[in-house]
């Protein structure tokens, strides 16, 4: 722990890892004694209850004080976190020459846990903004920029007013805050800049002005260094992440949704987008992941929504089994939808240069599939009955015309 470079709160969570799981087992153990074997039986154990105490105490009182003991295992998260501090540290003891290799070599690392990303609908989102906005104008303007940018929490808490480019529609998102609201680096240590629409420009415009108007009132001022979010008037002090999520908590189980944590606005920020269909690097890059994979391996069950929403689109040009033409000689349903369009084209009743009908109006009409209609559209088309352009609905053909093609 000497000579490992770590941030200020990552140092804090091994210490206290050390000291309640790691020390107590290891603590006494010569490095050039400890055996693979051990620490395999320490993960399963840790597994089973996180105060390692044996499965047949489950539900029995403490001989000490008396509270019923029930197993509560530790999460395979924390588990990675025990493993990748010991193996580090042996591995420096094998660099030091206190062992002549490291047993942790030999451990397989506990599987990472599955996420579950579980965000709030539409709906949801739009109730906890609405109560947002009417409770106080920056706290929804935060909740905001959260579900519009994906911004982790520590990034909006540390955003100054210098970050913030209103003439390019540019956020830049440089440092965060940790829990003693002390700025650091970003969660990937990279810069990233996030355009932002019209809309949130003029809301982050609003929330300036006010801010203008709290620090005017108290003999203060607002500079380029001023936090855009703050308790205080001038914007001295970043806003506390624990304020923050906090208060989200409450919110969230005002209007009862599944989660209370924040990050479930960055979970839904996240797969609307990509159930948009919008690419992965572009995703990924405007929240923050250090890979597209990150964003896979996390959001996997909303790329499976867009790809079966890419899966319907083929088919719904393609004819069916029941689109085929009958063994018995009668029409198949699209040639009888053509002879019937045909028709109204040669008679006139489809006037020459109107526009003609779009597949979802000929599929309501004639309570066909996407895909009938299709081949006959097709098939008019083919026959010089419609004039079809890029970006243009088809027209009716004048007689004329349809002479011409023919």
């Amino acid at each position: 722990m000497a000579v490992a470079r770590l941030e200020e709160d990552t140092r804090e969570r091994y210490e206290i890892a050390i000291r309640m799981h790691l020390r107590p087992i290891f603590g006494e153990v010569q490095a050039a004694k400890l055996h693979p074997q051990a620490v395999e039986l320490f993960y399963a154990r840790l597994e089973r209850c996180r105060e390692q105490r044996e499965g047949k105490r489950n539900g029995r009182p403490d001989p000490t004080t008396g509270k019923i003991h029930e197993c509560r295992p530790l999460s395979n998260g924390y588990l990675r976190k025990l493993h990748y501090i010991l193996r580090p540290a042996l591995e420096r003891a094998f660099r030091w020459d206190y062992i002549s290799s490291n047993p942790m070599d030999l451990v397989d690392a506990p599987p990472e846990d599955e996420p579950e990303p579980d965000p709030p609908s539409d709906a949801e989102v739009a109730a906890v903004l609405n109560s947002a906005w009417q409770r106080d104008l920056d706290w929804g303007t935060l909740l905001f920029l959260v579900a519009v940018t994906g911004c982790r929490c520590g990034e909006l808490c540390g955003l100054r007013w210098m970050n913030v480019d209103f003439d390019n529609s540019v956020l830049s998102v440089r440092r965060a805050t940790n829990k003693r609201n002390r700025l650091k680096k970003t969660k990937t240590r990279r810069i990233r800049r996030i355009a932002i629409d019209p809309l949130t420009v003029s809301v982050l415009r609003d929330h300036l002005e006010r801010h203008q108007k709290r620090a005017a009132a108290c003999k203060g001022k607002i500079t380029p260094e001023s936090y855009v979010f703050s308790l205080e008037p001038d914007g001295s002090e970043p806003i506390t992440k624990n304020t923050v999520t906090q208060r989200y908590g409450r919110e969230a189980r005002r209007h009862k949704l599944r989660s209370t944590r924040l990050q479930s606005l960055r979970d839904y920020s996240v797969t609307e987008l990509i159930v948009a269909g919008v690419d992965l690097r572009t995703v990924s890059g405007r929240h923050g992941h250090s890979t597209g994979a990150t964003t896979l391996r996390h959001y996997a069950a909303w790329v499976e929504v867009a790809d079966q929403r890419a899966a319907e689109i083929l088919p719904a040009r393609l004819p069916g089994p029941r689109d085929a033409s009958p063994l018995d000689g009668e029409l198949a349903p699209w040639e009888k939808v053509t002879a019937e369009l045909r028709e109204a084209i040669e008679d006139g009743v489809m006037a020459p240069a109107s526009e003609f009908p779009t597949l979802e109006d000929l599929a309501a009409t004639y309570v066909i599939s996407h895909g009938t209609a299709h081949r006959a559209f097709a098939q008019l088309k083919k026959e010089g009955l419609i004039e079809v352009s890029r970006g243009r609905r088809a027209i009716v053909r004048s007689r004329e015309g349809c002479a011409d093609a023919s």
